[in-house]
This record gives C-alpha cells, structure tokens and sequence, in this order.
C-alpha cells in the first residue's frame, strides 16, 4: 500500500489563499484524521490527492511516484463524497456495480457486492434507489461504494456529517472496522476534535494554510504544538489565560488567579504569554494554609454545573472569563457557590502570546 507525501502544495481561490506550503506525509494502512475548522482547505486538500482540484504550485507523491500530471482516474484511489455521491435514478446494487465497471466481469462484479453488503449489512435495500433509504442507510451505501473497488488510499470526506448521535457512534465503529477488515490508507477529513481523537491513528491539524502538528492521538492532546493544536481537541474546550512572566514568577491578567511559581523556567526580561490549562487538570481546593505557589490557583462562582459521561462538569466565573472545569462526579457544586480551584503547575502550557507557538514547560 502506498503512502501519500503533498510537498509545499499551495492553493488560492479567488486570490485568497486557502492552502500555504502545506506538507503532509502519511504512512502506509494507516488511519489518518485531517482535523480542521471549516474553510480551512481539508476538502481541497483530499480533492488534490484524488486528482480532482490541481494546486497551483507543489508536488503529490503516491510513495516516490510524482502523480500530479496522473487523471484521477488512474490514480488509485476512492473518495466518499460529504454528500452520499450517489447516482438518484440507480439502485444501490447498480451504484454499487458503476465503480467496477471495466475492473470485474459481471460475475465478479456480483461476488464483490455481496461480499462488502454482507459486511456493511445493505443487502435488504440493494434493490432500493436513494431517496428510499434513510440518512443513515445512505451513508452505509456511500461507505460500501466507496470501499468495494478496494482502491489503496481511500479518501472520506466528513463522512459522520448529518447523522444523529446514536447513528454517528455506530458508523464511526463502521468505519474503523472497514478499515481493519480492508486495509487501505485511510484519509479522514472532519472539524469535529472529538471524532479525530476516537478514531485516528494520527490525527493531521490543518490551521491556516499548513500542517500545524501531526501526532498520535494522545500527543496531541496533551503535547500540542501551538494554541491553534489545543482548541482544536477537547471537549470542554482547553482553558486559555493571558498572563505576564517576569523570572520565574507568572502573574494573570485576570482577576481571581493567583501569581504562579514556575522554577524550572525563567526569562529574563518580562514575557506575554498564554496560559492553557486542560478542565480536567483542575480540582477542587481544600489545602489550608497554602504551602506552595508552583500550582495555578483560581476563585470564582460556579454558574452551572451537571453531571455527564461520569464526570462532573462545571463553568466557574473567574473575574471577566468563564473557565471549563471537569471533576470527579463525587463532587458536590452547588450554582452560586464561590469556589477554590487548583492545578498542578506540571499540568500548564505557556504559549508564545504572539504566534500561539508552545514555550518550553515545566515539569511537576
């Protein structure tokens, strides 16, 4: 199975650019997650591998092959379209049939379809034309169209969109379980962080042009490159504060946060930075009298709370901000209360206030 390499690929529409030197290099059979907010070029991005959309400048290699001068249909490749892609006046077994035409006899053509219907569950409506099958019945046909040429990169373009939370689950085990079953480079293009973490091997964060970090699920998460890396993942959204470092000492812009001791780093003149610190990082304060200064600590009124996925999540209103925290679910909160919150000073990123790019951070 090849692997996909796009070298310096720049894109503009309408003389705004939309792709800028991006770089991109994927690995063979793997799941990779294109994660990126909406206009940010990821569909561009899978229209230029297919062949579909030609960059104004910049190479696509299919392992050391240059395919940039190669139609899109000579490239090995199948592209699950946003929206099914499907052809409205042709069943889903003649849909299916259309991408195997000139491949396989009538014969295999047959044997093929069973096979990935079986797998995808599709054989009651085989006979049915689209406008027959619900959202979710749709989405399998287009995953099945798109898997049954068994082409070596597959390419899914927000394939979750539009479908309810009960059928989003279950697709997304779908997806995963087509791809161990028929090994392929998987490229997965969605703005949803959450959907990138459950499901990447890597996961690519597409941001303003270029690839701003490209990692395992977990280092993204909790190493991220840049501010940009850390809104991208996380559900409650990463916590972010403006500060000033002088030394070793950070003091917050923002009322109701205490001066930090970080001892492991120091500047010698004084620094802006961007404070992130993850909801889950917090917990509640009961330490009295306060022994130490290297944990970020922060007072403020609980606005709402709830209990969810077993965590107890909660809004603290901390001077002008609100500020996400998750707890164990044991903890009581009451709405109104005023409340005492503290993390460990290992658990906070110091980000470069102009650029967003992530400072050297201490550890616990």
């Amino acid at each position: 199975m090849p692997k996909v390499t796009l070298q310096k690929i720049e894109k503009s529409f309408q003389a705004r650019p939309l792709l800028c030197g991006l770089n991109l290099e994927t690995r063979p059979n793997e799941y990779l997650v294109l994660l990126g907010q909406s206009g940010s070029g990821k569909t561009t991005t899978l229209r230029i591998i297919a062949g579909l959309e030609k960059p104004d400048q910049g190479g696509i290699y299919f392992d050391d092959v240059d395919v940039k001068q190669v139609a899109a249909r000579h490239r090995d490749v199948s592209l699950m379209f946003q929206h099914d892609g499907l052809y409205p006046h042709l069943t889903v077994e003649e849909n299916l049939r259309f991408p195997l035409r000139g491949k396989l006899n009538r014969a295999g053509q047959l044997s093929r379809i069973e096979q990935i219907a079986g797998v995808l569950d599709i054989e009651p409506f085989l006979r049915r034309i689209p406008e027959r099958l619900s959202g979710g019945e749709l989405r399998r046909v287009s995953l099945a169209k798109s898997v049954i040429r068994q082409a070596s990169v597959r390419l899914l373009d927000e394939p979750l969109s539009a479908l309810d939370a009960s059928l989003r689950h279950q697709f997304q085990h779908d997806l995963v379980r087509i791809h161990r079953q028929f090994p392929a480079l998987t490229i997965h293009v969605t703005h949803d962080g959450n959907e990138a973490m459950r499901m990447g091997d890597r996961i690519a964060v597409l941001d303003r042009g270029v690839i701003a970090q490209i990692d395992t699920p977990e280092n993204i998460y909790w190493s991220p490159a840049n501010v940009s890396v850390a809104k991208a993942v996380g559900s409650p959204p990463i916590n972010l504060f403006r500060a000033k470092q002088i030394g070793d000492r950070v003091r917050f812009d923002l009322a109701g946060i205490e001066p930090l001791h970080l001892p492991g780093v120091k500047t010698e003149n004084e620094l802006d930075i961007i404070v992130g610190i993850r909801p889950e990082s917090f917990q509640i304060d009961r330490e009295a009298p306060r022994t130490t200064a290297r944990q970020l600590r922060l007072t403020g009124e609980c606005c709402w709370t709830s209990v969810f996925q077993g965590m107890r999540q909660m809004q603290l209103r901390c001077g002008s901000q609100t500020v996400e925290v998750l707890l164990d679910r044991s903890e009581t909160v009451s709405v109104g209360a005023t409340m005492q919150l503290k993390a460990s000073g290992g658990n906070v990123y110091r980000f470069e206030a102009d650029g967003g790019n992530l400072l050297d951070n201490p550890s616990e």
